[in-house]
């Protein structure tokens, strides 16, 4: 059985020590230590039966499969996830770490994976070894249906109809294959996000994704705001909204002045959980 898989990289922090493999690029230089992550998605492993498209994967990690817990800050916050392409950095939230029992677990969301593709066919002739599998990740499928529309429009596709309908070249392909030719596409554009439904029946607008710095200022936010409802016995909105908590992320704000600003801020909250805001920042950092 052919294992198909997808894979990401664990990035941490550490000064003094480098432990550089030459796989790829380095990401960045203020992380040391790179652990590659394979996702084993054939029918032995997670049998993932279709392409998926922002998949929160959990990371289980041990000290069988991760050396480096007395390297790491003791909640885990200098770790990093990075898609394969080793540039991209992936969103992730730390459901439990704990460096003295070296274990972790890390919700990570992985963009797209392909294995779902994993047909008989595909083992058959061997198609996942070909250096131009998996290529056009960045599309989803209405995307690539649109594609498929413009090549047909276009004359450099046709349907086979001897065999059952399938797409296959046409003459006037050649020079595009070649290279002789480029080709522009019309953009298609990502499907709209749903807008939600608020408590009187009308709509909000969509939230809006944050950058990668902000999503880990914003996710050690509710951990902050989570742990200080517990305390108080009382509903975490009671402490914060999601969107004042979004909106301090997206602000990183360095001071009380600069604090205040934000809005959802107001006197009374900012002298009470204003001071702590600003640490869980800056352990953030």
């Amino acid at each position: 059985m052919r294992r198909f898989r997808s894979v990401l990289f664990l990035f941490l922090a550490s000064i003094g020590v480098f432990a550089s493999p030459a796989a790829h690029a380095w990401w960045n230089d203020d992380w040391a230590f790179r652990k590659e992550i394979t996702l084993d998605l054939s029918p032995t492993g997670a049998a993932i039966p279709a392409s998926l498209t922002g998949v929160p994967v959990l990371v289980r990690l041990s000290l069988g499969n991760f050396a480096y817990f007395n390297d790491t800050k003791a909640d885990g916050s200098d770790l990093r996830f990075i898609a394969s392409d080793d540039k991209t950095p992936l969103k992730f939230h730390i459901e439990r770490y704990d460096a003295q029992a070296q274990m972790a677990f890390v919700w990570v969301t992985v963009p797209r994976l392909t294995a779902g593709v994993n047909t008989d066919k595909v083992q058959q002739w061997g198609h996942g070894s070909l250096s131009t599998w998996a290529i056009g990740n960045d599309l989803d499928d209405r995307q690539w249906r649109g594609v498929f529309r413009q090549l047909v429009a276009g004359g450099l596709l046709e349907a086979d109809v001897e065999h059952h309908g399938a797409l296959r070249l046409t003459a006037a392909s050649g020079p595009v294959l070649r290279g002789e030719v480029e080709l522009r596409f019309r953009h298609e554009p990502a499907k709209p996000a749903r807008r939600r439904r608020s408590r009187d029946g009308g709509t909000v607008a969509p939230m809006v994704d944050l950058d990668p710095e902000s999503q880990v200022r914003f996710d050690a936010l509710r951990e902050w705001r989570a742990n200080t409802a517990r305390e108080q016995n009382v509903p975490a909105y009671v402490i914060f909204h999601d969107s004042t908590l979004r909106a301090i992320a997206e602000a990183a704000p360095d001071d009380l002045d600069e604090l205040a600003r934000v809005p959802g801020i107001g006197a009374t909250k900012l002298d009470r959980y204003g001071e702590a805001v600003l640490q869980r920042l800056f352990d953030a950092a």
